[in-house]
């Protein structure tokens, strides 16, 4: 329920309400769930508002300034936004299909799941806007500024994109079909893969071969294949089986000891492959101490340390590895290129092997010097 006290406020008059807006800058006005249909807004001070479920059919909202507000599940049907100002405003789960949007001054503000068909947006400001799950389908969009918005798993259907300014815009997951960008400026643009088959499949929706070029083409599993794929997928097999061969050899020399002679074998200690391998990853020794009657790894807590971390490296980027594998298998299927978003856990994965890989070489490396240079038992005729 919204605030009586606002409510009251807000048919006293645009002065009356103003003067409280001005001695309570920081206060949030509550609108929640209002019935506020019909109204002029016009004059009134409505930044920092709170209209979630609010019914505003029908009313102007034209020239005013409502920015920092949230529109959330509102009603806006005959509803005026336009030349409104509305910088860092949130519009969550509405449907602006029948409003007046002419002009709005939008900068920073975020579209999340907003209904914009059959609407037009001709002259908006939407730099730096947030713009998700959203339908412009048949959308006019002349000659808006989308300069560095981030647009994200959109449908732009038939929407007219013509003279639209989207230069820095980066572009992910949306549909262009029979939408038209003739004059569109794309410098600096970012632009997914997937859309950019979208947007060849339409002969480039009148895009010039040359502004192609000022388009960044974003392709996550092209990255992944970079650094996955052919020559350096072998290179980091052939890491894991370097960082792995210590441990090998300890296996192999175990069942070489097992085939020896009786007289030989009696005067060899056995010790069970689990308790070598551990006392390997220990101690970085390839054989015990004996101490007394008992044998024995010494702990090397830096050796401990990074074998741990070179062992989550190499499960990283095995995982990289049979992924790009699996996505390649299913492009060699279906022809088609996959479309690969890596989300916050994957990203942040794929940039610490990516960084990390030299530090994982240098630390493999060492580790196969280290083994290399252990003296081992050998028979002297």
């Amino acid at each position: 329920m919204p605030n009586s006290n606002h409510i009251q406020l807000l048919d006293e008059g645009k002065d009356r309400f103003n003067s409280y807006r001005v001695a309570n800058p920081t206060e949030v006005i509550d609108f929640r769930e209002a019935e506020l249909v019909d109204r002029d807004f016009s004059g009134f001070n409505l930044t920092n508002v709170d209209f979630t479920d609010a019914r505003l059919a029908r009313s102007s909202l034209s020239n005013v300034d409502i920015s920092r507000s949230r529109f959330v599940k509102c009603s806006l049907e005959g509803t005026s936004f336009q030349k409104a100002r509305a910088e860092e405003t949130l519009f969550s789960q509405v449907s602006f299909h029948s409003v007046n949007l002419a002009g709005i001054r939008a900068k920073k503000a975020r579209f999340l799941n907003v209904d914009f068909s059959g609407g037009g947006l001709p002259n908006a400001n939407l730099e730096e806007a947030v713009i998700e799950n959203c339908r412009l389908n048949d959308c006019n969009l002349y000659y808006c500024r989308l300069r560095n918005a981030t647009i994200s798993t959109c449908d732009f259907t038939r929407a007219n994109l013509t003279l639209a300014d989207l230069c820095g815009a980066t572009i992910t997951r949306s549909t262009f079909h029979q939408s038209k960008l003739e004059g569109a400026l794309v410098k600096r643009a970012t632009i997914s893969r997937i859309a950019i088959e979208d947007l060849r499949a339409e002969n480039w929706c009148g895009l010039l071969p040359s502004q192609l070029y000022d388009l960044t083409i974003l392709d996550e599993f092209g990255n992944l294949r970079a650094y996955f794929s052919g020559f350096w997928a072998f290179v980091h097999l052939l890491s894991i089986v370097a960082w792995l061969s210590p441990m090998l050899w300890i296996v192999l020399r175990s069942l070489a000891l097992e085939v020896l002679p009786n007289p030989v074998e009696s005067r060899i200690d056995h010790l069970s492959l689990i308790r070598q391998l551990s006392g390997y990853v220990l101690s970085g020794a390839s054989a015990p101490t004996r101490i007394g009657t008992d044998l024995n790894y010494s702990t090397n807590v830096l050796f401990l340390s990074s074998w741990f971390l070179v062992f989550l490296y190499n499960c990283c980027r095995f995982t990289f590895i049979a992924k790009v594998k699996l996505l390649e298998h299913q492009q060699a299927i279906t022809g088609l290129h996959p479309d690969v978003t890596l989300s916050p856990p994957w990203s942040m994965s794929f940039r610490a092997v990516k960084v990390l890989f030299w530090v994982n070489l240098i630390i493999v490396a060492a580790h196969v010097f280290h083994f290399l240079t252990t003296a081992y038992p050998v028979i002297v005729r």
